[in-house]
């Protein structure tokens, strides 16, 4: 009760700091929280906007129930504040009285009002509205609104005239839109590649995506690359690693779509030595999806380093990585299969185990083209330990049973730990013993 007393006070500052003591001890003392209620709501009605907005925003921080159903009222009577302030501030406070009391505000017809703000004449509004929207259309079966032809207008021109924060808002609800026509995604998109020099990156990363979904409704999305696809992979090596791991997110989707956009810019995605794991494995996948019969050899001279490296994880992912591409280049499967046994040949057990897996693989892939390696997999056996790479061994030891002379000795190495294996390598056993005695 005191510390309300303090609350009518003029000075901005220790308004602000009662409001935040209102705040904590309301979820230590929920009971009397109740008192506050009166205070907030005289603010909300201040002759000045900042405690206006303040009122507003601390009122909806107070996650209980019983008070929050209070604060619907005066919300949204400054959601038609005279001050864009205080309705930009409104507009996020609907999307936090949500997150507590969701039923209360569906019931209050409060959306109405928020969506209003779409079209209001502050871009700063309009993209706290947008957020807000997005964010309480993501909790309900049906959304509260939804863009179109007829009302992106207003989005379109907060856009241009927005700061940079309230842009990366405004693209993730263009990014939402589906375009009537083919004439609406060529003009959509002229107006975003503009922002792809942004000196921020959310801002070009959000510019980006909403292009990519619009390309979908371009007669001839080739012909854009030139000029939305320099701007952005220079973010993969300007950038800190947090953004470039989502700069790579991006380009793994737009690969998988259009895999030859990217065929010749393949050397910016090879792997710094010191990019952070997560990045290299984005970078890895990459690669894999964009390499060609042209760049084959190079990926491959560079996999063969990253083979060498000491991050386990990034190595076994490498080593699968040479596989996916012997399997679909085949011209480069003999380089793969040169590099899979100096690895099984080295004293990484990691290495040699994942480059058994690969090495089955592509043994399945081409029978009797590569008979070279089986060899050097019975070599490499005493190193295996890890389920799924005993079994691949198992594999090659039945299906080549006929080309091992010893290889009764090598199963019953198999068979004396036969009851403490894992099915899968149980059952690659069976097969193999099976096979061997036919053969």
């Amino acid at each position: 009760t005191s510390m309300l007393r303090c609350v009518k006070t003029n000075d901005i500052k220790l308004k602000k700091l009662v409001y935040l003591y209102l705040i904590t001890n309301s979820v230590k003392e929920p009971e009397q929280a109740i008192m506050s209620v009166s205070a907030f709501v005289s603010d909300a009605s201040d002759l000045n906007p900042v405690v206006r907005a303040l009122a507003v925003r601390t009122m909806c921080r107070i996650r209980l129930e019983s008070v929050a159903e209070n604060f619907i009222l005066p919300l949204r009577k400054t959601l038609k504040d005279s001050d864009p302030y205080v309705r930009k501030t409104a507009a996020m406070g609907v999307l936090k009285l949500y997150d507590t009391i969701p039923d209360a505000v569906e019931n209050s017809q409060i959306f109405g009002d928020l969506v209003s703000l779409l079209s209001d004449e502050n871009p700063l509004v309009v993209s706290n509205a947008v957020a807000a929207v997005i964010e309480i259309n993501e909790h309900r079966t049906t959304p509260i609104f939804q863009l179109t032809p007829s009302n992106i207008s207003p989005v379109l021109n907060a856009i241009a005239s927005s700061g940079e924060w309230c842009q990366v808002y405004l693209f993730d609800a263009l990014a939402r839109y589906k375009p009537a026509e083919k004439e609406d995604a060529v003009f959509l998109i002229e107006r975003l590649i503009p922002f792809l020099r942004h000196k921020n990156a959310a801002v070009v990363i959000g510019a980006f995506k909403s292009i990519y979904v619009f390309l979908d409704y371009h007669p001839q999305p080739q012909e854009l690359f030139a000029q939305i696809l320099p701007p952005f992979i220079t973010l993969v090596s300007a950038s800190d690693p947090e953004i470039q791991f989502v700069v790579l997110r991006t380009i793994s989707l737009f690969v998988q779509k259009y895999p030859r956009a990217l065929a010749r810019e393949i050397r910016y995605f090879f792997c710094m030595y010191n990019d952070p794991s997560y990045v290299k494995m984005e970078k890895l996948d990459i690669i894999v999806s964009i390499c060609t019969p042209q760049t084959a050899q190079i990926v491959l001279d560079e996999f063969a380093e990253y083979s060498n490296g000491v991050d386990v994880a990034f190595v076994r992912k490498t080593i699968r990585a040479l596989g996916q591409i012997a399997l679909r280049i085949e011209a480069a499967a003999r380089r793969c299969v040169d590099i899979l046994i100096s690895l099984i040949r080295g004293h990484a057990d990691y290495a040699v185990e994942e480059a058994v897996i690969v090495a089955c693989d592509i043994l399945r892939k081409f029978p009797g083209v590569f008979d070279s390696i089986i060899a050097v997999v019975c070599e490499g056996l005493g190193n295996i330990t890890e389920p799924e790479a005993r079994a691949a061994a198992i594999w090659v030891l039945g299906e080549y049973s006929g080309k091992i002379e010893n290889v009764e000795v090598l199963l019953d190495g198999f068979i004396d730990s036969f009851r403490d294996e894992q099915p899968v390598v149980q059952l690659q056993l069976l097969s193999a013993l099976v096979k061997a005695e036919s053969s």
